[in-house]
């Protein structure tokens, strides 16, 4: 069962020790002493506006190469014996949470742009893809195998040329990984085209002297019927080049646009374009079993403080000398959203005040996996066109 209810409170202040793990996003900055005996209550919604969300699809300037220059390569880490989250109550998820956090499954918390990963693995090294930065090269098993799906695919159908480069996966516990406004919730991955060869590097433009458009298309077209793909982000021209070859091979030109969003009426296609991915892909998988189970145990992670919601209030007893306006600044908030969640426009030393604070990770709510967008079978096609020549 999901955990549910709008504007629920979690008393924080009972918790006997600080988890092994500091929370993802914490903003605050009110003075430590501030929260000692304090209550701290997860909210899903207050009755002001403290920031618009920002567009879950959207990529920060494209990721500079010497940003993800190559480290040390390292070892996979171990997958703990796990606890089948299909086999858990709410209570026992609960008791989990606050006790034996290893023992449960990944889970993927939140939205892509403000989210965590907990109990998030590392991609394995592996022959057929190279991984540009092992420290941020941390998701979801799910995310992990898809990925591995469709790069197999690949290897399947045309033999080996060249790895393929897996740039920024998300950190150890998700969370904002610098300069992308995703890349939190262990769902999302960048990654290198297929060149042809001698043109194999990372981060190179992909264009018509470069870009091996048949092994990229293979890859691409795994993506889409192999795995639960959410987003494929790739720049137009480079799109303009696979979808005339997925027509020049054969495939079904309804089905191409509506995956495609160059030169197709599509209201929502997968493959949509945004600057700065001439370089590289960035590919956003859904996550049936992570995202679920992040979702039911949003309130756990909450109160054992292993997140910090987009939105969440602390009370503090107020000090001679403090403002209406400091205190404000100080935990992120704003002057007019502190007077109104509080009733009072003025700050009395030794009252109690309900501090709204703004967390990391937005509560994802709803989710719900569509079903895979996939071709036309040839027989089903066949038909369609005889039909239409009648």
């Amino acid at each position: 069962m999901r955990a549910h209810g709008a504007i629920l409170a979690l008393l924080l202040a009972g918790c006997a020790a600080a988890p092994a793990k500091p929370a993802v996003g914490t903003a605050s900055t009110l003075p430590p002493q501030a929260h000692e005996g304090m209550a701290s209550h997860a909210i899903e919604h207050v009755a002001f506006d403290m920031a618009a969300e920002e567009d879950a699809a959207a990529e920060e300037n494209v990721v500079a190469e010497e940003a993800l220059a190559e480290r040390p390569r390292a070892e996979a880490d171990p997958v703990p014996a796990e606890i089948a989250p299909r086999e858990l109550d709410d209570e026992e998820l609960r008791r989990l949470v606050s006790e034996q956090l290893d023992a449960l499954p990944a889970m993927s918390v939140g939205k892509p742009n403000a989210g965590a990963l907990v109990n998030g693995v590392r991609m394995p090294e592996g022959p057929h893809w190279e991984i540009v930065d092992p420290r941020r090269a941390y998701a979801t098993p799910e995310t992990i195998d898809y990925l591995i799906t469709a790069i197999e695919a690949v290897e399947e159908e045309h033999g080996h040329l060249h790895p393929v480069w897996l740039g920024h996966f998300s950190d150890e516990d998700g969370g904002r990984l610098r300069p992308h406004r995703s890349h939190q919730s262990g769902r999302d991955v960048d990654l290198s085209y297929y060149y042809l060869p001698e043109k194999a590097e990372w981060y190179r433009p992909a264009v018509r002297g470069t870009l091996d458009v048949a092994r990229t298309w293979t890859f691409v077209r795994a993506l889409l019927t192999k795995t639960d793909v959410e987003l494929i982000l790739i720049d137009r021209r480079v799109q303009k080049m696979l979808k005339e070859h997925a027509l020049a091979i054969g495939e079904d030109p309804a089905w191409l646009d509506s995956v495609f969003q160059h030169r197709s009426r599509s209201t929502k296609p997968i493959i949509k374009h945004t600057w700065g991915h001439r370089t590289h892909i960035h590919v956003r998988f859904y996550n049936p079993e992570a995202q679920r189970l992040g979702e039911r145990a949003f309130d756990a992670l909450a109160a054992e403080r292993h997140i910090t919601p987009r939105l969440y209030t602390v009370s503090y007893r107020a000090r001679a000398g403090d403002t209406l306006a400091g205190l404000a600044a100080r935990s992120g908030s704003s002057a007019e959203a502190f007077a109104k969640i509080n009733g009072t426009s003025t700050v009395e030393p030794g009252r109690l005040y309900t501090v709204p604070m703004r967390g990391q990770v937005s509560r994802a709510h709803d989710v719900t996996v569509p079903p895979r967008r996939l071709p036309p079978s040839p027989g089903a096609r066949a038909q369609g066109v005889a039909a239409g020549d009648l």
